[in-house]
């Protein structure tokens, strides 16, 4: 499989490959993101500028999860778990004469097609739903809004009674009710070797394209993170140590709500978590008994939007069980900036802004799950 068929299948446009500013929150399938600006000029000289909302968008107005609860669980059949071959695309594979001329509205087609009968692309479900939940959350946190941490981390959602992979009665991609999670489900938030190894590969060769939105490597981090729970507030507390047993961080983490993302046809789901992190300024000493001490050899990646984390962990205990971590972290301050923004009217675009950061990390989660699964 090459690099096309990720990107290209079901709205990829807003992956890790670029993050670019698109016409219209609901024209946000476009695939002109993919091809270099001398090959697109003439299909997007005429985009029109996103409209200002005279009123709150939909998803930014009510989250009702109980509208999705399930009836029922199925039984789900064996993923598949061959990775076939893949070629990264170079910027010369791109060309508008493998993608068919350009269609009304400035989109890639092979039969001269408008979007859809109304000449735009209907919002993807999913983002609107991620969305809705956060904006929600971002509201209700008020003062503690500026200390949030959003994290897209890759796994399996666990059911509680099999202990294995959840069997949910639906064939795609889809969105559990936060409230069916907290009964039946739980999510183990890490993947296996060879499936990370496939991450490294794919992160590494998106680092060396040519003109594609930029990666940053940054330095590799070994530490020991050191957790204790804090009584009668629902966080932990977490003390980071270097490799010479120096104290580096010291933070109070408490979650604030998890969304769960079930993908049927793929290896991972995933998990988007909101919590908060405040400097710890307690004494040490009065800390006794972790919960959980994490050994962590980290690799991270840097592109605009967003940090990318690959985390090889060595849990201390009975077992000494290991673990390969994928997560993705969207940039808080730009998802402050556009919720504020919006808040006090000064940018009529922010929440078109809000709404493509969120479709970045959806479509970045999506290319790597089904890169990692075919």
């Amino acid at each position: 499989m090459d690099l096309r068929n990720i990107v290209n299948n079901d709205d990829n446009s807003g992956s890790i490959f670029s993050l670019q500013s698109s016409p219209s929150r609901s024209k946000q399938g476009s695939l002109a993101s993919l091809l270099n600006t001398e090959s697109t000029a003439a299909g997007t000289a005429g985009a029109k500028k996103p409209k200002r909302y005279d009123t709150i968008p939909i998803w930014a107005q009510t989250w009702n999860a109980s509208q999705t609860t399930p009836n029922s669980i199925s039984n789900h059949n064996e993923h598949s778990s061959r990775i076939s071959e893949f070629k990264l695309m170079s910027k010369e594979d791109i060309q508008p004469s493998s993608l068919g001329h350009i269609g009304p509205g400035g989109y890639p087609s092979l039969l001269g097609l408008p979007s859809s009968l109304t000449g735009v692309i209907p919002a993807d479900d999913v983002t609107t739903k991620v969305c809705s939940w956060l904006y929600s959350h971002l509201f209700q946190l008020e003062d503690q809004r500026k200390f949030i941490e959003l994290e897209f981390k890759m796994g399996q959602i666990i059911d509680r009674n099999s202990n294995q992979r959840a069997s949910l009665p639906c064939i795609t991609e889809t969105v559990v009710s936060p409230e069916y999670a907290r009964e039946r489900l739980t999510f183990e938030a890490s993947i296996e070797s060879s499936q990370f190894s496939r991450v490294e590969y794919l992160i590494s060769g998106l680092s060396k394209r040519q003109g594609a939105a930029p990666l940053t490597k940054l330095p590799d981090i070994r530490q020991k993170d050191v957790i204790y729970a804090q009584q009668g507030s629902g966080a932990n507390i977490r003390l980071s140590y270097d490799e010479n047993n120096n104290l580096v961080d010291r933070l109070i983490k408490k979650r604030i709500a998890n969304l769960l993302i079930f993908c049927p046809g793929d290896l991972t789901d995933w998990r988007v978590s909101l919590s908060t992190e405040v400097q710890f300024s307690g004494s040490t000493e009065e800390l006794t008994r972790p919960n959980k001490i994490r050994n962590k050899n980290r690799q991270s990646w840097q592109t605009s939007g967003l940090q990318m984390d690959l985390t090889g962990v060595i849990s201390e205990g009975g077992d000494q069980s290991k673990s390969k971590e994928v997560e993705l972290e969207m940039d808080k301050d730009l998802i402050i900036q556009c919720f504020d923004n919006f808040q006090s009217k000064k940018d009529g675009e922010a929440m078109d802004k809000f709404q493509e950061l969120i479709r970045f990390g959806v479509d970045s989660c999506r290319t790597i799950s089904r890169f990692i699964s075919r």
